[in-house]
């Protein structure tokens, strides 16, 4: 995995970004509309949409992003995955086994019980009824949860994963691909029962899946073998690799139809195809950040969310710019590194309601600090470090953040 070097980033007390496009801008028709670091976002038309991210936090329109309305859900863990039936039915994954549910837009949220401590790395729900959770924390304990009742219970179904799960989708209640790290494609006709193995042709990790129908589908990644963005219109029987113009890391794809297309991920990378992924266009991201989480309801209306957590909003014809700020929490946080588990490199953001000394360190399981990535007087905002790994060997690790008089500690799982 191809990672920036070490380097830090801070932002303000309160996130705003106001930008303004002129009306006959063509070809990338994103705006502005909101600041928040999340990790994820999802809509089910153009009018709904969700993001979810650190410390459980929970945001929501139901007006095409006019308004933005702060969701409470119970829990201050990680929330890594978020997907809605409909507009009423929605769920959302997460660090430690969390798994949360709404019925009603997210107006109040409900724990699930998992009956398990992973981490929860991707969530499909095809209707209100049936869904699968991929898990992921070492190589011994990855695992597929089911559900045919919308999670009133999960079920860890009988399959042995032999690689690291990052994503699921599920096209109907049968019908299901789950993709992950050395370049695995799995795939299920009976409800995740059994699952036959298909490649890509390369040892990349693979971050998500999805599919227009059940014969077209997408997976995006990168590294080791520079597959970031393979197709297949057969159901997955075969999968090719296709060019849209970078070798990046590629983090989020969406295809509302099979001809309709974005891929986005590291270094501004935002890339849009008109013929399946035949030929793409390379797009600008507004704000000038990377975009990890993209979402489209139909080819004209779509939603990404930026590394700094700034939500864009894509309407097929014009810019529109709006102001949205969001506040910092009242204390320090230390928020889960991400991806986790990672090969080589990693991000990991924590957040100061204030000015203060701030040290930040890696450690092994023996208690050894191995690497010192902060140490020093910091601004409030949300801050980021890059850490490189390549030079450890696999295994857990743990990080360590110090600030005034909180100090808080997170795992984080090398693979290599």
């Amino acid at each position: 995995m191809n990672r920036s070097v070490l380097s830090i980033f801070s932002l303000s007390l309160f996130f705003a970004v106001s930008l303004f496009f002129p009306q006959n801008a063509h070809c990338q028709a994103w705006s502005v509309q909101s600041t928040y670091g999340g990790g994820c976002i999802t809509c089910t038309d153009s009018a709904h949409a969700c993001v979810v991210g650190p410390g459980g936090s929970i945001y929501h329109t139901s007006n095409g992003g006019i308004n933005w309305v702060v969701q409470y859900c119970g829990t201050d863990l990680e929330l890594y995955h978020v997907v809605f039936s409909d507009a009423n039915n929605g769920w959302a994954v997460g660090d430690s086994g969390v798994i949360i549910h709404t019925s009603n837009g997210g107006n109040t949220w409900s724990t699930q019980i998992s009956a398990t401590r992973l981490i929860m790395q991707g969530v499909s729900f095809p209707d209100s009824l049936h869904g699968w959770v991929v898990t992921s924390d070492s190589m011994h304990a990855n695992r597929i949860l089911h559900t045919t009742n919308g999670g009133v219970t999960w079920v860890a179904q009988n399959i042995n994963l032999q690689f690291i799960p990052f994503s699921v989708t599920f096209l109907d209640s049968n019908n299901g691909w789950m993709v992950g790290s050395d370049g695995t494609i799995m795939h299920s006709t009976n409800a995740g029962a059994t699952w036959a193995t298909q490649q890509i042709g390369a040892d990349a990790w693979l971050q998500q899946v999805v599919f227009s129908d059940a014969h077209n589908g997408w997976v995006v990644g990168g590294d080791p073998g520079q597959i970031n963005l393979a197709h297949t219109s057969d159901g997955g029987t075969t999968w090719n690799s296709q060019n849209c113009g970078t070798t990046a890391w590629l983090c989020g794809v969406a295809f509302p139809d099979s001809n309709n297309g974005w891929v986005v991920g590291d270094y501004l990378q935002m890339h849009h195809t008109t013929d399946g992924g035949v030929t793409w266009t390379s797009q600008t991201i507004p704000n000038g950040t990377a975009v990890y989480s993209i979402t489209f309801s139909d080819v004209n209306h779509g939603w990404a969310l930026s590394d700094y957590g700034a939500i864009l909003r894509y309407s097929g014809t014009d810019w529109v710019a709006e102001t949205r700020s969001v506040g910092l929490p009242n204390t320090p946080k230390l928020h889960q590194n991400y991806p986790n588990p990672f090969n080589a490199t990693t991000t990991i953001s924590f957040s100061l309601p204030k000015a203060d000394n701030v040290s930040l360190s890696v450690f092994d399981v023996t208690g050894r600090n191995i690497a010192t990535l902060v140490n020093g007087y910091r601004s409030a905002g949300n801050q980021r470090v890059s850490f490189d790994g390549k030079t450890l060997s696999s295994g857990e690790y743990f990080y360590r953040l110090k600030a005034g008089n909180v100090s808080e500690t997170k795992k984080l799982i090398l693979i290599r």
